[in-house]
């Protein structure tokens, strides 16, 4: 991504094709510059925030109608399908791990929820908006007592040294009807076999560890946790960022509509396909506690 040319090792499962680091770098927080995009809040206009949030309440409130319009003119919000498969609503405590700027978390607030916490070791301070509905702490998950209904790994918890640990942390901190969500790259999809040291998803050396479907599900099971549901959300990335890297450029070294321009279609075709038949490059995990059932 940020072009430094270095060269990492992996190792991979000889069972279940999941993927893990070699060797971690004595300072991964160098690799996590104060211009990385996930610390960055993109500036737009009142009126486009507005009209967002309104798109976005349809991925809570279905039978929004402006919703439905704004999503035809502007597509899928990116809070769907996994925000109404919580079965959260804006009362709820929600946790998001790995938070970033906190841009997702403000998109929540938007449309009303009111309870809201992000931690991520690598941002440069806490931050506090509208004292207890919206903070940001830089700490991490085991330095946590609270309880909380929904707990939030978008694309976080590949980042870490120990996943099954954060994921021990995170059921310890979940109320009684609690859920824990998972949005994770897959290793052994389709991207990962056809483009192999130039996947994008492997984001060296951000990207720790990366599961197999099968190694993430042994190791819901062996934390005795149940898989509630389980949806694919790859994207076009998997095959714009794979062809820059594989040509040799960075990930922010040219705009991917001019880059590919006559093949973007197809790559947004074919990453639909993909997780039609359960081998995108990306995966959403919605779990709970054995014995905890689903409320919806």
């Amino acid at each position: 991504m940020l072009g430094l040319g270095t060269t990492f090792y992996y190792h991979r499962c000889i069972d279940c094709r999941s993927i893990q680091i070699a060797q971690l770098p004595r300072d991964l927080s160098s690799y996590y510059p104060k211009n990385y995009y996930s610390f960055n809040l993109s500036r737009e206009s009142t009126l486009r925030r507005r009209l967002r949030a309104a798109r976005n309440r349809g991925a809570l409130n279905n039978s929004h109608v402006l919703a439905f319009a704004l999503k035809s003119l502007f597509g899928e919000s990116d809070l769907s399908p996994w925000l109404s498969a919580s079965a959260v609503n804006t009362q709820s405590k929600i946790l998001d791990v790995g938070c970033g700027s906190g841009s997702l978390l403000s998109k929540l607030q938007e449309i009303g929820f009111k309870s809201l916490t992000g931690i991520d070791p690598y941002m440069s301070n806490d931050s506090t908006r509208n004292s207890n509905e919206f903070r940001l702490i830089r700490t991490t998950l085991d330095k946590l007592t609270d309880k909380y209904d929904l707990i939030m790994f978008h694309h976080s918890l590949e980042h870490v040294t120990d996943p099954e640990n954060h994921l021990i942390n995170a059921k310890q901190l979940l109320e009684r009807s609690g859920r824990i969500l998972v949005r994770i790259p897959i290793a052994n999809s389709f991207a990962d076999r056809n483009y192999g040291g130039n996947w994008v998803q492997l984001d060296a050396p951000r990207h720790l560890s990366i599961p197999s479907m099968f190694g993430f599900q042994s190791l819901v099971t062996r934390l005795n946790l149940s898989i509630v549901k389980i949806f694919h959300d790859s994207h076009s990335l998997q095959f714009f960022g794979s062809e820059l890297y594989k040509n040799g450029s960075t990930l922010t070294s040219h705009k991917p509509n001019n880059r590919f321009s006559k093949k973007m279609h197809t790559f947004k075709t074919a990453s639909r396909r993909l997780n039609d038949i359960g081998d995108g490059d990306s995966c959403c995990f919605l779990l709970c506690e054995n014995g905890s059932a689903p409320s919806y």
